[in-house]
Parts: C-alpha cells; structure tokens; sequence
C-alpha cells in the first residue's frame, strides 16, 4: 500500500511539473573528477536545464581551489592554489546540482629564490631560475602579473625579473603542464 501511495505522489508531482510547465533544475558536468598540480588551472563545463538565474560555482576548500566564472555562466576556471582536495559545486538558489571532486598535488616544476622570496628596490635586478624535477618538453614561459610593477627580461628556465615600481606582483612560470609562482615585492630604491 506504501509502494502505491509513494508511486501516486510522483506520478502527481510529474503531472504538476509537466502542466505548470516548471521541471526541476538540473545540470551535468564534463568533469566530474579532475587532477591538477599546484599552480595549474583547467575549465569544466556544464549542461544546464531548467536552471534560474541564481547559477553559482563554489568550491569546498578555497586554500586548495579557487574559481573564477561570469554570473550565470556555464563554464568555471578551477585553480590550483595548494595540495589537497576540494569539491567544485554547481548551485542554482542554493541547490546543489552537480560536483566535481578536485585533486591538487605538488608541481615538479618550482622556482629557485636564494632567499624563498624575492624582494627588489625599485630599477633592481634578480636572476631567477626554474627546477623541473620530471622531463618535459617544451620551453618555460614566465608572465608577470602587473607589468606596471616588474619585467620579466628572457625566456627559459633562467631569467632576470626587473624591479619597475612600487609594490607587488605575482611572477608564474609554466612548463608542459605544470606551473610555479613567486610574489614579487619592490619598495623604494
């Protein structure tokens, strides 16, 4: 009798979504499992139906993941910020529609600092280098974050950052896959 009664309740709340036009949100995911090293960013992509404009992204653990996506969108840049775990949700009004589970591990390419962090007056200059522990093919590419800041002169895995003005910036270096970065402070010369 139970079974009859819970089967009569859906097929009710079918016919009233079906008439009222007003199907439940849903969504599904190109990823539902992802694997990134620290520094490294890639793109899921989701299938919406039904959903309102209350479309968000979040992420279970920002220390671990970070994103970014325009309001409504139905794609997000996950990031890579440490080694962990983290949860990517789509929400639509709170409701969790689809998850993809994020794992961040160590990158094999980092960046040698003699003292861990780079500190440079302004007009200075500092060599900096890039250590690989895998092989990879490829050239190392190095972007600087605010070029109003600092100039990254050369390409490869040594290269010579140049102090531009006062304050901070962030200086990644990406090789194969894999990624690196360093902030980079100028004070006055």
């Amino acid at each position: 009798m139970k079974r009859i009664l819970n089967t009569a309740i859906l097929v009710c709340a079918m016919l009233v979504a079906v008439l009222c036009g007003c199907a439940a949100p849903s969504a599904t995911l190109d990823k539902t499992e992802l694997s990134l090293t620290v520094g490294a960013e890639a793109t899921i992509t989701a299938t919406l139906n039904n959903c309102g404009d209350g479309v968000t992204w979040t992420s279970s653990d920002e220390t671990v993941a970070t994103l970014s996506w325009e309001e409504g969108a139905e794609k997000v840049v996950v990031k890579a910020v440490s080694v962990g775990t983290a949860t990517v949700r789509l929400m639509d009004d709170g409701q969790t529609l689809a998850e993809c589970t994020v794992t961040v591990e160590g990158s094999p390419l980092s960046i040698f600092l003699p003292e861990g962090k780079l500190v440079l007056a302004k007009n200075g200059v500092a060599t900096v280098k890039a250590i690989c522990d895998v092989p990879v093919e490829g050239e190392a590419v190095w972007k600087i974050s605010d070029t109003s800041i600092g100039s990254i002169e050369g390409q490869g895995l040594i290269v010579h950052v140049k102090a531009l003005a006062r304050g901070s910036a962030t200086v990644t270096v990406t090789l194969g896959e894999y990624a690196a970065s360093f902030e980079l402070s100028v004070g006055l010369s």
